[in-house]
């Protein structure tokens, strides 16, 4: 029997598939909690007791001591900026549906959330997670105040279709009350569930008992709506393969994000040990007593050598170059979401899209465009107006002129160091992609602040 919050197979398993994406949704707090799973420990990294009787784990102080740059978050913050820089629209022909659509752009979620507000949370969702799912309802059933409310993936535990129309549906919730002995409140685990049999589609609220098992709450109840009211946004339609299933868009950077955590807590932990001479000594007694301070002395032969060694750092450099080139391919895979695709680098071909262009991240804006259309129609219909075919508008034109094709000719000459930090920033900046007031010499004071922190862990 399955149990309260109990995942189906196929979507435990697209869970496990985002776990990268939580850890570094969550910063370095989430990357640390993963610890071997994100980081890998070394062959030689095993705990260890001290003289005095502790126990030394040089991998914990490694995982502790590494710092995350983490190029995945900033991405998203970037690109879920530019299709809301301007305010989300939505208009009807519906006479009828006009005072409706008018209070839900300014309230959407029955908590005054304002449509703009609310695309946004689930634009960001979809950037995250690859998909982010509506719930439209009505606390009092057809013709009442419908609201629409954003599901996060991982709180869908099953979901089933037949002929891709959705059939069952298991989501987790919670609610808090007043314990038995009313010392404390407990939160008690539950889900609502829909089913369609028969055309017919009804609802019920299961919790959990204390071996976990669903029990039942509420009745059955009908819904009224012929299909399940939930709808979902596939941030990259071109990447889901299956029903409720789709790899986040930034997938790929937070892979090599990955990466960069581990080579930079390998090269940070590497700088450690190297910064820190040896003190060498060859030709004294074995019973020569050394003691290193300004108000001693060593005696030895004349053949004898006392010295300090230190790391070259050739390695280190080399190491400090593979991160760099890390940084910049991360970088250049951010900005790849607001180049344009091939088919329109003309001339012509830009100026037909200077209101939307055809890059990835204006895809995933009309994507969501017309999700939110949808939504807006099935709200429509708790109210009985059922010609409201609404039409929302995300900003699509972000001023970028970049092909993705230039963008690697650039990033490569960068990175083969044919071209300038300075001259690589100025053809981001002509090219849209860098804001106008762009500071180089601000940027560069910055750059080596973080280097000298760096440096200093």
């Amino acid at each position: 029997m399955r149990k309260i919050h109990e995942r189906s197979a196929t979507l435990s398993a697209a869970y496990a598939d985002r776990a990268l994406v939580r850890a570094l949704r969550k910063g370095e707090k989430g990357m640390k909690e993963g610890g071997e799973q994100f980081l890998t420990r070394a062959p030689l990294e095993l705990p260890y007791r001290l003289k005095d009787g502790r126990e030394f784990d040089p991998y914990k102080s490694r995982l502790e001591n590494s710092s995350l740059f983490n190029a995945t978050a900033r991405t998203v913050q970037t690109l879920s900026g530019k299709p809301f820089s301007k305010e989300v629209t939505a208009e009807t022909e519906s006479a009828r549906g006009k005072p409706y659509l008018e209070n839900w752009v300014n309230n959407i979620d029955g908590r005054g959330t304002g449509l703009h507000e609310f695309s946004r949370k689930l634009f960001i969702e979809g950037l995250w997670s690859g998909l982010a799912h509506v719930l439209v309802e009505s606390p009092e059933g057809l013709n009442r105040k419908p609201y629409a409310t954003i599901v996060h993936p991982d709180l869908i535990m099953e979901a089933e279709e037949i002929d891709g129309e959705l059939v069952l549906l298991r989501i987790a919730e919670s609610a808090k009350r007043v314990s038995p002995d009313g010392l404390s409140v407990e939160r008690v685990k539950r889900e609502r569930v829909y089913k369609k049999v028969n055309g017919v589609v009804e609802w019920a609220v299961f919790e959990a008992d204390e071996k976990g098992n669903p029990v039942q709450i509420t009745d059955w109840k009908q819904h009224g709506m012929s299909f399940i009211p939930l709808l979902t946004y596939y941030a990259d339609p071109d990447q889901s393969s299956e029903f409720f299933e789709c790899e986040p868009p930034i997938q790929d950077l937070a892979n090599l994000n990955l990466k960069h955590w581990r080579e930079s807590s390998s090269q940070s932990n590497s700088l450690q040990v190297a910064k820190i001479p040896l003190l060498y000594a060859s030709g004294l007694a074995s019973d020569t007593e050394l003691k290193i301070g300004s108000d001693s002395i060593i005696m030895g032969d004349s053949d004898s050598d006392l010295r300090y060694v230190e790391h070259q750092g050739h390695a280190l450099g080399a190491g400090r170059l593979s991160i760099q080139d890390i940084e910049l391919q991360m970088q250049s895979m951010g900005l790849e979401f607001m180049t344009l695709k091939s088919g329109s680098e003309t001339a012509t071909g830009r100026a037909l899209n200077a209101d939307g262009n055809n890059s990835s991240l204006a895809s995933m804006a009309r994507t969501l465009g017309s999700l939110l259309s949808n939504v807006l129609d099935v709200m429509g219909l708790y109210v009985l107006v059922n010609d409201l075919l609404s039409k929302v508008h995300v900003h699509t034109d972000y001023g970028v002129t970049i092909s993705a094709e230039e963008l690697r000719e650039l990033s490569t000459m960068r990175q083969l160091g044919d071209l300038s930090r300075y001259e690589y920033a100025q053809e981001m900046k002509r090219r849209g992609v860098l804001r106008s007031g762009f500071d180089f010499d601000a940027n560069e004071e910055r750059l080596r602040a973080e280097e000298d922190a760096a440096v200093s862990i």
